[in-house]
C-alpha cells in the first residue's frame, strides 16, 4: 500500500466521518429529538452514512477542498479541546460555538497555504483527539463538551475532574507519536515522491 493510497483513505474516512456525526447531531436535535423507534435511527444511519460516502468520494475529486476539510476537523477538534480545559468557565454557549468554528476555519485556510505540515499535524491531532475521547465515552474523566456550559453557568461544576488532564496529556502524546510517525514515512518518501501530501499539491 502506498503513501498517495493512504493519504485518500484517511480523506475519506475523515470526511464521511464528518458527515455522518454532524448529520445524526442536526437530526437528532432537530426534528427526530424525541424519536425512539429503533427501525428510524437505523434508517437514519444508513442514510448518513450513504451521504457520508458520496461526500468522501466527492472530496476526492475535489483536492484542495477535502485539504481544507480534512485540516478544519482537525481545527474543530483543537478548538474543542481548548474550550474544554481552558474556557469552559466562560459558562457561555455562544463562546464555545465562536472558538471552536473559529480555530477550525483557521487551521482550514492555514493549510490552503501550508499544506503538508499543517494536515500532518491535524491528522495526528485528530487520530489522537478521537482515539482519547472514545476512551473518555466508557471511562470516568472526560466532561461532556456540549453540556458544561449549562453546568457551570447553573453552578453545577467548579472545575474540571483531574482526571480529564490524564486524557490531556494522552493526546499530547499521541500527537507526538502520530507526527514523528508521519514526518519519518515524510522524509523516507520524498525520495520517490510517495508522500500523499505531496502528491495532493502536485495535482492542485
Amino acid at each position: 500500500i502506498n503513501a498517495e493510497y493512504m493519504g485518500k483513505v484517511v480523506l475519506f474516512l475523515t470526511t464521511a466521518i464528518v458527515v455522518v456525526t454532524l448529520g445524526l447531531f442536526i437530526c437528532y436535535n432537530t426534528f427526530l429529538y424525541k424519536e425512539q423507534r429503533q427501525w428510524v435511527a437505523w434508517t437514519v444511519l444508513s442514510c448518513m452514512i450513504v451521504v457520508g460516502c458520496i461526500i468522501g468520494w466527492l472530496m476526492l475529486k475535489l483536492l484542495r477542498f477535502g485539504i481544507f476539510v480534512l485540516a478544519t476537523f482537525g481545527g474543530v477538534l483543537l478548538g474543542q479541546l481548548i474550550w474544554t480545559t481552558c474556557i469552559y468557565y466562560s459558562g457561555s454557549q455562544a463562546v464555545m460555538w465562536v472558538s471552536i468554528i473559529a480555530f477550525g476555519l483557521l487551521i482550514g485556510l492555514i493549510a490552503l497555504k501550508v499544506e503538508e505540515h499543517v494536515l500532518i499535524i491535524a491528522t495526528s491531532f485528530s487520530g489522537a483527539y478521537l482515539f482519547c475521547r472514545g476512551v473518555g465515552m466508557v471511562a470516568p474523566g472526560w466532561p461532556n463538551d456540549m453540556t458544561i456550559a449549562q453546568l457551570v453557568e447553573h453552578g453545577n461544576i467548579k472545575h474540571i475532574n483531574p482526571a480529564f488532564y490524564g486524557y490531556l496529556a494522552g493526546i499530547v502524546v499521541l500527537s507526538i507519536v502520530g507526527m514523528v510517525v508521519q514526518y519519518k514515512q515524510k522524509k523516507k518518501d520524498e525520495e520517490n515522491d510517495k508522500h500523499p501530501y505531496t502528491r495532493f499539491g502536485n495535482r492542485l
